[in-house]
């Protein structure tokens, strides 16, 4: 599971979670978190540790760091209490509490199922491209994966400053790999990307 945010005054977070089950009760948690408080700073995360899994099947824990799905494709609750690396210095540890809830803005979209596979090989032969006579030879390896985009709102605090409230927009991927080890497969590549773009209001005057 990846989660992503970002606002337009600088914060952000990046949140990934690799989740292997063991057994019925217990599974090995992946996680890897960079924190950005909009003011210059970094803050980050990286553990890899055997945890017990939640009875209902909903939540994702690691240390110091719970995600819990609230209701399936619409809500998430993220929390975080712990230590986090500022600015990559392993010597600098500052303490971090956030709440967050995640409310979805889209719908599902699913990479197996919500696409055109001979999309590329279309969009190339449309374009007369000098591959055109290598198009009837492509073939695209896509992503098991659903997608959504979503807003985070809540409250984060660092140490004993004061807390303060967080607005984040971004996307949520959960991602389905046959494999056993927590390392990805590289010999899929994503298509799908998002940018942001930011316009100013002005009034022309005759």
């Amino acid at each position: 599971m990846t989660i992503f945010g970002f606002n337009s005054w600088g914060q952000s977070l990046l949140l990934v979670i690799k989740w292997r089950p063991k057994s019925e009760n217990s599974a090995i948690a992946k996680c890897h978190l960079v924190l950005k408080d909009g003011k210059g700073n970094t803050f980050s995360m990286e553990e890899v540790q055997l945890v017990a899994t939640a009875k209902n099947g909903r939540e994702y824990k690691a240390r110091g760091l719970s995600v819990e799905v609230l209701c399936p494709y619409k809500r998430l609750r993220i929390k975080l209490r712990g230590y986090l690396r500022k600015n990559d210095s392993p010597n600098d540890l500052v303490f971090v509490r956030s709440r967050m809830i995640w409310l979805s803005t889209s719908n599902v979209f699913d990479s197996k199922c919500d696409h055109d596979s001979q999309f590329i090989e279309k969009e190339i032969l449309e374009r007369n491209c000098n591959l055109n006579q290598h198009a009837g030879n492509i073939s695209v390896n896509f992503e098991d994966c659903l997608e959504q985009m979503g807003q985070f709102k809540g409250t984060i605090q660092f140490e004993n400053e004061k807390q303060e409230e967080i607005f984040l927009w971004g996307s949520k991927r959960k991602r389905f790999n046959k494999k056993n080890e927590l390392s990805s497969d590289m010999s899929i590549k994503r298509l799908i990307g998002y940018s942001k773009v930011i316009t100013r209001s002005f009034t022309i005057l005759y």
